[in-house]
């Protein structure tokens, strides 16, 4: 039988956690119980609320669970948030420049304007203001350039547990085959 105190004590902490997650560590200092208990309750928490036809799941990543929606309720979510807030989009070159440091991290600026034949300044600010890249580390070359990798709010946003799970990019031959159809 579940603890619905708990339950209602694990939901409001991923509530209010947001999209920074809950960690079990943190969920055990508040809870005042030792951190693998915290682990085992968070993750029968994720297990019994996913198991039910609800329009929010728990979802688990590196080290955290976080209330996210459920993919099938995407459109319309979109459509709600296309009235007023189209801006929140990214524009084409942060997405090029996000898609480049997804697949190329650690990468600095010059070599994301290499890929992209432009400067890339203000698409690289907009993704750091927005919490999907972050600098890693610096390069080993001439004054020692920014090196820049996504974040887990990156993975997140994207429905991703980790890099490994980005689609494969197409070979060189698939582009021919695609540009010149």
């Amino acid at each position: 039988m579940k603890d619905r105190a708990t339950d209602g004590e694990l939901l409001a902490l991923l509530f209010v956690a947001g999209e920074e997650g809950l960690s079990a560590h943190k969920a055990a200092e508040v809870l005042e119980i030792p951190p693998e208990e915290a682990e085992r309750r968070l993750e029968e928490f994720r297990v019994w609320w996913n198991a039910e036809d609800r329009g929010l799941l728990v979802e688990r990543g590196e080290d955290t669970y976080r209330l996210v929606t459920r993919p099938e309720h995407a459109p319309l979510l979109l459509r709600f948030l296309e009235g007023g807030r189209a801006s929140a989009g990214l524009s084409p070159a942060a997405l090029e420049c996000l898609t480049i440091v997804a697949y190329r991290q650690p990468v600095s600026r010059a070599e994301i304007e290499e890929i992209r034949g432009t400067r890339s300044d203000r698409p690289i600010e907009t993704l750091l203001e927005r919490g999907l890249i972050r600098e890693v580390g610096r390069g080993e070359g001439i004054g020692r350039p920014i090196l820049y990798g996504t974040t887990e709010r990156f993975l997140n946003l994207f429905g991703l547990s980790s890099l490994d799970e980005l689609p494969p990019l197409p070979s060189e031959e698939e582009v021919e085959r695609e540009l010149f159809r």
